[in-house]
């Protein structure tokens, strides 16, 4: 993340664990997130970043109801 001071002197860095939302949504997979992460298990990261899947599941069932909608 621009000016942030820690991104340059950690090996995992704090923009890292902030931009990990995003980088899911965006369609990264669970498993190679964990690994850039450190975690052990990509069950950790589902469990922590659940509310973003959640809040993507819920926009994928309105966009496949518009799409039935605009289908019938």
């Amino acid at each position: 993340m621009p000016g942030c001071t820690t991104c340059a002197t950690s090996t995992r860095p704090r923009c890292f664990w902030l931009a990990s939302p995003s980088t899911l949504l965006a369609g990264v997979p669970v498993h190679v997130m964990a690994a850039r992460l450190g975690h052990a298990d990509p069950a950790i990261t589902l469990r922590v970043y659940a509310h973003v899947i959640r809040s993507a599941e819920v926009a994928a069932a309105d966009v496949f109801a518009r799409v039935m909608k605009d289908a019938a």
